[in-house]
């Protein structure tokens, strides 16, 4: 994994050093009337795999038999299916005093998984292999968030943002004495912003893809486009967006009368082969997007969350286990995110959202076994602060391929009637490669790791853990 992630940063740093007039060309970039605007709509299909080792941080490995729940180490290997659609509208228009994106996204998952668990066995704190477990689970999730920025002058703006994740989960599990379990979870968030912020954040895809085709241009062909041309190249590629009618953007260039005023305004006198070299990024329109600014924002917000859980296993006979939980919850959240298109090829990002929140939990579980009836309700009151600084590189490795590199540190600590706090540590890498204008595939893989500072959080449910995902 340490040699991956040095062979991405020498690539990193490689991609930074081919620095090139791009930060000129974004800041003398105006957008027109028009602005930018655009509907995205994915149909994807996925499938991933997963290992994860779980470990319990206050099991005292000399005495493995001091709790009841006696598996210190618990080895996980994972596969998943599933399906989703998304839709998402994007909106920024500079002349315009608003800028929102709109987002929903329904998605189903299906899985198989296999589990390997290991235990104490002795009190010399040994492990052996003591049971496997198969599991199918079936996962619906619709997501939804609007972010809005409202600007009363050029620099500062008000904001409100919504977002909703509702999900439905039915779980089953076979183990290997032939014993059942099933589960049933339903979750649901709604959460509301309001603040207040600076900056603006731009999208400049179209000035890197207007850069782009300059150099292709120069480099295969030796004509040299000045800077007040790829200026008004990206001008013309921005206001293609917002005029989806403009049927000939998908053709063969031979018909595309668009791409040839756009030349003729260029002052531009292209053979055939020359003009299909140039407009074969633009057309196909494949780069990845690209954002550019540097804005922070504070917000009040309010969250309601709920929990729905229900069980029942065949070995206990009658036994069934039904828990809901009420998390309403307010606060302050505060964020920092800067965005620089350092070359064609290069963007960088940085982030820091800094989150604190007072809630209120209310929980009732109810349960039979054997025919024994036992309710049992719990009030808790807890703060929460957490810090989740990341940056990001994002590297354009050719007109179609595209890589993204993510690290971020999570700090999150509770007080009040739960007193604990840990350290979450990412690293995410992504690559999408792109078939046409519609079609691409996106391969991700990651490695997370967890870590608490508290022996007792066991009692609250912690676990340390680290695992790599592959998508």
């Amino acid at each position: 994994m340490r040699k991956m992630f040095v062979a991405l940063f020498a690539t990193m740093c490689v991609g930074l050093s081919a620095g090139d007039s791009l930060p000129t060309l974004i800041k003398r970039f105006e957008r027109g009337s028009w602005g930018y605007q655009e509907l995205t709509v994915d149909l994807g299909s996925h499938y991933s795999e997963e290992y994860r080792n779980y470990n319990f941080p206050s099991l005292d490995t000399s005495d493995p038999n001091e709790y009841d729940d006696s598996a210190d180490e618990s080895i996980y290997d994972m596969q998943y299916y599933g399906y989703d659609v998304s839709f998402r509208y994007d909106r920024q228009k500079e002349s315009e005093r608003t800028c929102y994106d709109f987002m929903f996204q329904p998605s189903y998952d299906w899985s198989s998984r296999e589990y390997e668990y290991r235990e104490y066995t002795s009190n010399d704190g040994h492990t052996e292999k003591t049971g496997d477990e198969t599991v199918k689970k079936h996962f619906l999730r619709v997501r939804q968030s609007l972010n809005s920025q409202h600007y009363f002058n050029d620099d500062y703006y008000v904001a409100f943002n919504t977002a909703f994740d509702g999900s439905r989960q039915d779980k089953k599990n076979y183990y290997i004495d032939g014993d059942t379990y099933e589960k049933e979870v339903k979750d649901l968030d709604i959460m509301a912003y309001l603040g207040l912020g600076r900056g603006r954040l731009r999208d400049v895809t179209n000035v890197v893809r207007a850069k782009w085709m300059a150099d292709r241009l120069r480099y295969y062909h030796n004509i040299e486009l000045n800077d007040e041309q790829i200026l008004l190249l990206a001008q013309y590629l921005d206001k293609q967006t917002a005029y989806t009618n403009i049927l000939d953007w998908y053709r063969d260039a031979s018909d595309a009368t668009f791409w040839r005023d756009v030349m003729d305004d260029l002052g531009l006198q292209l053979t055939y082969d020359q003009f299909l070299d140039m407009t074969r990024e633009a057309r196909s329109g494949t780069l990845l997007n690209r954002k550019q600014g540097l804005r922070y924002e504070i917000d009040c917000f309010y969250k309601y969350a709920y929990y729905d859980y229900k069980s029942c296993q065949e070995s206990f006979g009658e036994y069934t286990n039904k828990e809901e939980t009420e998390k309403p919850s307010y606060g302050l959240y505060g964020s920092v995110g800067y965005w620089n298109n350092v070359s064609v090829q290069s963007q960088i990002s940085f982030s820091l959202p800094v989150r604190y929140s007072i809630t209120s939990s209310k929980s009732t579980v109810e349960s039979t076994i054997a025919g024994q009836y036992e309710k049992d309700e719990e009030t808790m009151d807890f703060t929460l602060l957490s810090a989740v600084p990341s940056a990001s590189y994002l590297l354009q490795l050719t007109d179609r391929i595209g890589l993204e590199v993510t690290t971020s540190v999570g700090y999150y600590m509770f007080e009040k009637d739960v007193e604990y706090s840990y350290l979450s540590f990412d690293e995410y890498v992504k690559i999408t490669a792109y078939l046409n204008e519609s079609t691409r595939l996106v391969g991700t893989s990651g490695y997370t790791e967890v870590n608490y500072f508290d022996d007792d959080a066991i009692e609250n449910g912690g676990r340390q853990y680290d695992y790599w995902y592959l998508v």
